[in-house]
C-alpha cells in the first residue's frame, strides 16, 4: 500500500472490528485481480507481483 486507508470492503465484512479495516502504508495484501485494479486506480496501492494464484478445484 502506498497510502494508509480504511478498507471499506473489510469493514463491511467485519463491522464489529473497525480497527481491522485500517490499512497502513507498506502493508502487502493478496487480493483478486479486480480488487487489485480498483486499489491501484484509487491510488492507494501499487502492483508488486502479478503472479496469479491457481484456481481452486471443486
Amino acid at each position: 500500500m502506498t497510502t494508509a486507508f480504511v478498507d471499506r470492503e473489510a469493514l463491511a465484512k467485519n463491522p464489529d472490528d473497525p480497527e481491522a479495516a485500517n490499512v497502513p502504508v507498506g502493508k502487502t495484501m493478496t487480493v483478486t485481480a479486480d480488487r487489485g485494479r480498483e486499489l491501484i486506480d484509487l491510488g492507494v496501492a501499487q502492483e508488486v507481483d502479478a503472479t496469479a494464484a491457481p484456481s481452486p478445484t471443486a
